[in-house]
């Protein structure tokens, strides 16, 4: 168990069971013994081991079954106080013998089970309760947590948590903090505390406050065997020390002390304590701890020094068993202001503590009282403009489970696509208090895919894959070339959006895909093949190219179509193409030649003034002898001749057919294309900049 925790979870327990503790006070009266006296007085006096065997012969020897059922109760109570949640279920579940109308007993049954992780029968037992109970919030609450809890192991996540041997010993060790140059600092129980005595709770020694710090060389540092954190005592004492925290220059220390040095003391303080040089000062007990009977502890400040966060049970500011509280430094009296309550979104009516101020806004902390995995569970809010508090968010598994989850540590840093990583201290899969690491994966993308061509489904080498980058606020192309097996392959980066399509000598760009990052949560490598389609000797269909009845003019979004084209040829420079013009089957033959050589000049004029030489465009006019459909004309009476206006609609538009790829640019001819492919060029950012150089399109007017 844990300093502060250790010296109030008394109060935890006592409250979580005294409807219980009600229920049965009348028939342990009955009983009356002195070994019953004994037995009640090492269970109030925390020394469990003691009163487990008292009660046991009690309960051996004992004929009435309430009797009985009432000191099952205790050893159940006791082995639970003692963290073995299967012998306190064992004991729970043997109440039910004697007495079998208490729905109480399923809650308590429930709740260790769920503790060890025993979701799907603790699902049951809840189930239980709440038919004896129906409308009691804290079954509804605790079947909605097993519920959850069930969820939240199966789904995915990008945390590790991994036992930090280095600082973890057969004792209880718990509470990190960081220290300075890399060192860290952490309270145990260990062997080596101060004192000789053993506190009757755990039967162990008392806690300390230890320090492990770097040892080694450069490039094999490591931590350190942990050593006490001051040789003097003046820190530990032969009682419970622990739960530190530190300012910014690692001079000033903060952290709980409980018992006082002569073991006399009812309560928790934070004391302060100071380095003079290399070696600490006297202990001061912080002013607002003046109650002799309030606990106070588990000391955090907030990154800038001027708020120090910790945990209390103070029954008059309270809202629970142990609330989390904030107090203010003030700078003119050089001390710390009255606490203030953090509000009910954080604080429950159980056990809220461990905070720890990971930024000026973000603090964790553990609590019983929020739905959760088991005990303690592991939460975090983030302080809003208005100075409020967001509703807390539980951690999920692994950083949580069955068993107490707390002092949490996050090392500064982190972002959402880096990952987070710190340290936990659990009593997870029936262990004594552990220090566990933990780390997020960081987040990584890539694309990758294979350039086929689409006509025989070969793979494709040597094809220049785009990838078009864009940002927030910038935008930029990369490219890579297709392998000898035809794959490609691109790291991406969160939050942003990809479009990627692959080009090569004598093919058509293959179709652009699509890929997005933005607000994924989790890694992923996502797949985009690609086709090419050979060039060959046939018609292509410039989808958009139409006319209206009787006219050779473009359309404006005829024009959008065509600065494909135009792309098309600036990308391939070796290939002259011919650009057939039709028409629908109206008109005379002659007629109908001349109106789509016209069509055809108009798309060559407009591609010419883009910058196209003229000896790269072959304009032929068909007329009507290259229908799209059946409507030739041949059946029905004028005006449309038995078909409809989108028939004739189909006829009256331009085709394009490559027909050389031989094609060199003189001299005069290659500045444009050169700063067309500047302006395109295939590469990232250049350092200093974020930005792709865009090509600037004049507006085209008055070409028909």
């Amino acid at each position: 168990m844990r300093v502060f925790k250790k010296a109030i979870m008394n109060l935890k327990r006592f409250f979580i069971y005294s409807l219980t503790a009600l229920l049965f006070s009348s028939l342990m009266g009955c009983i009356g013994s002195g070994s019953l006296e004994k037995a009640n007085e090492a269970y109030d006096l925390y020394q469990f081991n003691t009163a487990i065997v008292l009660y046991k012969k009690l309960v051996s020897k004992e004929r009435d079954k309430k009797q009985k059922g009432a000191i099952t109760m205790k050893i159940g109570q006791a082995y639970e106080q003692m963290g073995d949640y299967k012998k306190a279920e064992n004991y729970y579940s043997k109440v039910l013998k004697y007495v079998s109308n208490d729905p109480e007993v399923y809650f308590y049954i429930a709740d260790m089970q769920k503790r060890q992780e025993k979701y799907e029968d603790a699902i049951i037992t809840f189930n239980n309760y709440n038919r004896e109970m129906p409308g009691d919030p804290k079954g509804a609450i605790g079947l909605k947590s097993c519920e959850d809890a069930v969820k939240w192991k199966n789904e995915k996540t990008r945390y590790v948590v991994e036992n930090f041997k280095i600082l973890n010993s057969k004792s209880n060790d718990f509470a990190p903090m960081y220290y300075k140059k890399g060192a860290m600092v952490f309270t145990s129980d260990r062997e080596g505390s101060s004192g000789s005595r053993l506190y009757d709770w755990t039967n162990e020694k008392h806690t300390d406050i230890y320090v492990s710090t770097i040892s080694g060389k450069r490039g094999s540092k490591k931590l350190a065997k942990p050593v006490l954190i001051d040789e003097d005592n003046i820190v530990n004492t032969k009682y419970n020390e622990g739960v530190v925290t530190f300012d910014r220059r690692f001079n000033t220390m903060y952290y709980t002390q409980c018992n006082d040095k002569n073991g006399e003391g009812h309560n928790c303080r934070i004391f302060v304590i100071r380095k003079k040089g290399k070696v600490w000062g006297e202990p001061d007990v912080l002013p607002f701890c003046s109650d002799s009977f309030i606990k106070y502890g588990h000391p955090t400040l907030s990154p800038d020094g001027k708020k120090l966060y910790f945990a209390s049970d103070d029954p008059d500011l309270g809202f629970g068993k142990k609330d989390i509280y904030v107090a203010s430094y003030v700078r003119r009296g050089k001390t710390w202001s009255d606490p203030v309550n953090l509000g009910e979104v954080i604080n429950t009516n159980g056990n809220d503590m461990y905070p720890f101020s990971y930024t000026n806004r973000r603090l964790y902390f553990a609590s019983d009282g929020h739905p959760g995995m088991g005990g303690l569970d592991i939460y975090y809010t983030e302080k809003q403009d208005d100075g409020s508090w967001s509703s807390p968010v539980n951690m999920k598994s692994p950083i949580n489970s069955g068993g107490d989850d707390f002092g949490i540590i996050v090392e500064k840093g982190g972002t959402v696509a880096k990952g987070y990583k710190g340290f936990i201290s659990s009593n997870r899969e029936g262990k004594g208090d552990d220090i566990y690491e933990f780390y997020m994966t960081p987040l990584e993308y890539t694309l990758s895919g294979t350039v086929f061509n689409i006509k025989t489904k070969e793979t494709i080498s040597d094809a220049t894959v785009t990838l078009e980058v864009d940002e927030e606020d910038t935008s930029y192309l990369m490219s890579a070339q297709s392998d000898a097996a035809g794959g490609y392959k691109f790291i991406l980066k969160p939050e942003a959006e990809y479009s990627v399509f692959a080009i090569k000598k004598y093919y058509f760009d293959s179709e652009v895909k699509f890929v997005s990052t933005v607000g994924l949560e989790f890694s992923e490598d996502f797949i985009r093949d690609l086709y090419l389609d050979p060039f060959l000797p046939v018609d292509v269909e410039l989808e958009g190219i139409y006319y209206d009845l009787d006219e050779a003019t473009l359309r404006s979004e005829s024009m959008v179509v065509l600065d494909s084209l135009y792309n098309l040829l600036m990308k391939h420079p070796y290939v002259v193409i011919e650009i057939g013009s039709h028409t629908d089957c109206r008109a005379t033959d002659e007629y109908n030649i001349d109106l789509s050589e016209r069509r055809a000049k108009s798309v060559t004029d407009y591609l010419e003034y883009k910058g196209i030489p003229m000896d790269r465009l072959q304009p032929i006019g068909y007329g009507e002898t290259k229908l799209a459909n059946t409507c030739d004309c041949s059946t029905g009476t004028p005006p449309n001749y038995g078909c409809t206006d989108e028939q004739h609609q189909q006829n009256r538009r331009t085709t394009f057919k490559i027909i050389r790829t031989d094609y060199e640019y003189g001299a005069d001819q290659l500045k444009q294309l050169e700063d067309w492919q500047k302006a395109h060029q295939l590469k990232g950012p250049p350092p200093g900049t974020t930005k792709r150089e865009k090509v600037v399109e004049e507006e085209y007017e008055g070409v028909e």
